[in-house]
């Protein structure tokens, strides 16, 4: 028979073990016998033993636990190393939201993830804004290029600028290997620049309504707005610089940003 055992630790710490002999495993922890987590916080007393389990439920408890005490403070079952990496947290994180039905974005109830509307705070905001300021600079050069309407040679200085390891690359190799390489070049960057001309406009309305939105909640000094204010300041903007963007690839964009 399988038993889960929950022990109390110093500093305010727990752990959440499985045995088949509760007395004997039990007692190895609290004389520095048993895991690492219970040699480095010192265990103070028995919380509780569950009898009549199986090998999922040591899991179970922890995770239970972890939503009690938090997940830096409870180790056992599958995540019993001292330090949790990153993507751990983040997991136990979205596991614990679902089990209470919270949204994975913002961590509250009452919507789901593809219906959250919360920008979290201004660093986030600020984050956005770098990001677009890059991404719209990246393009802008690309689109200034002059790309020919003859497939581009190295004898015609026609390699794109973006890709000058191609041209080191091909430089060894020759005859048609080389012509086939430069033509999917040629082609891919003419594709990118036509994409550029659709899109550009579209991100620096984002880009736009982002730094007033940035600047209300600044001069307000208000919790963050939902979406619906970020939308209007979409249409606003696109309105002005003659875009058309309908609302489903508005909710697109939100649903990326935020």
């Amino acid at each position: 028979m399988v038993h889960i055992y929950i022990l109390e630790l110093v500093e305010g710490k727990y752990y959440v073990g499985k045995t088949n002999n509760p007395g004997f495993r039990i007692d190895q922890h609290f004389h520095s016998g048993g895991a690492a987590w219970t040699r480095k916080y010192q265990p103070i007393r028995i919380v509780e033993i569950i009898n009549d389990c199986d090998d999922y439920d040591e899991d179970k408890y922890t995770r239970i636990y972890m939503d009690k005490y938090g997940v830096e403070n409870v180790r056992g079952g599958s995540f019993c190393e001292e330090v949790l990496d990153e993507s751990t947290i983040n997991m136990l994180e979205k596991m614990s939201n679902s089990v209470k039905n919270k949204c994975f974005i913002c961590g509250k109830v009452g919507h789901f993830a593809k219906e959250c509307g919360t920008c979290n705070n201004l660093e986030d905001i600020d984050k956005c804004l770098v990001t677009l300021e890059t991404f719209i600079k990246e393009k802008r050069e690309l689109e200034k290029m002059n790309v020919p309407f003859e497939i581009p040679t190295k004898e015609n200085g026609g390699i794109p600028m973006h890709n000058k390891r191609l041209g080191n690359f091909i430089g060894h190799r020759g005859g048609s290997y080389e012509n086939d390489l430069l033509e999917k070049e040629y082609i891919r960057t003419k594709e990118q620049k036509n994409k550029n001309e659709e899109y550009i406009p579209m991100f620096e309305v984002i880009h736009k309504s982002l730094q007033l939105l940035h600047e209300k909640i600044e001069e307000q000094k208000q919790s963050p707005p939902n979406t619906s204010l970020v939308n209007d300041l979409l249409l606003q903007f696109s309105k002005q610089q003659g875009i058309t963007i309908n609302e489903e690839t508005i909710s697109k964009l939100l649903r990326g940003l935020f």
